[in-house]
């Protein structure tokens, strides 16, 4: 098995050491090698400061399949200096099947909505984009 890993704590939290670790500069290069079948999968890091590798995943067809919250794990170890920016690694497959072993057959699956707005620092934001008007609104 082949993967790309930025992380090898959250990488070893989906697989086990006999995955070849394989490096690419930048995160839409790990995403084409997904795609082109270079590699099995990614557990790439999608930060809170880097929206744009979101974006990535709907170009490329991706599929995340897990989570690895870096905060929650460091907040374990050690109180964060700065909880405004953290990271998540997810494990990211061209088909929605994606991890189908044992290491992972005892983990909950999720899905993960993520959107961004030019006005997202304004209070309220979430309930605006997801506000259905009632049957008497319009």
């Amino acid at each position: 098995m082949r993967i790309v890993i930025t992380d090898k704590r959250a990488a070893r939290r989906f697989v086990d050491s006999s995955a070849l670790a394989v490096a690419y500069k930048l995160a839409e290069d790990a995403c084409a090698a997904i795609k082109g079948k270079e590699v099995d999968f990614a557990v790439p890091p999608i930060e809170s400061s880097t929206f744009a590798n979101y974006d990535l995943l709907s170009k490329y067809s991706l599929h995340i399949v897990n989570e690895y919250d870096l905060l929650q794990q460091e907040q374990e170890a050690s109180p964060v200096q700065d909880a405004s920016s953290y990271t998540r690694s997810l494990p990211l497959f061209k088909t929605e099947l994606g991890l189908d072993d044992k290491k992972t057959a005892a983990i909950d699956f999720k899905t993960s909505l993520v959107f961004g707005s030019k006005d997202s620092t304004v209070r309220g934001m979430l309930a605006v984009f997801l506000a259905v008007p009632g049957p008497d609104q319009d």
